[in-house]
């Protein structure tokens, strides 16, 4: 786990300091759309990973747990996780 961490990290500094790093954009309407843009993508991304359940996050494999033991939803749960969480 440690080294998938390491690498991901390696990863995101050499995507922002490297290849993002010259790109400065200061136009304020730019920036929201990029914003935009980058919310919903990380957004749907992320939504695909958990319908094809390629990588089982913590969290949703807790409320998923409790659920199961439970008579309330796993929706339940995670939207009181969300809440108080974030």
């Amino acid at each position: 786990m440690f080294i998938s961490i390491l690498f991901f990290g390696i990863v995101i500094n050499f995507f922002l300091y490297t290849i993002f790093g010259m790109i400065h954009i200061e136009n304020y309407l730019v920036r929201m759309g990029l914003f935009i843009f980058g919310a919903i993508l990380a957004g749907g991304t992320i939504g695909i990973i958990l319908s094809l359940d390629i990588i089982p996050f913590p969290i949703e494999s807790l409320c998923l747990r409790i659920a199961e033991l439970t008579k309330l939803t796993f929706s339940q749960y995670r939207y009181c996780v969300d809440l108080f969480y974030q």
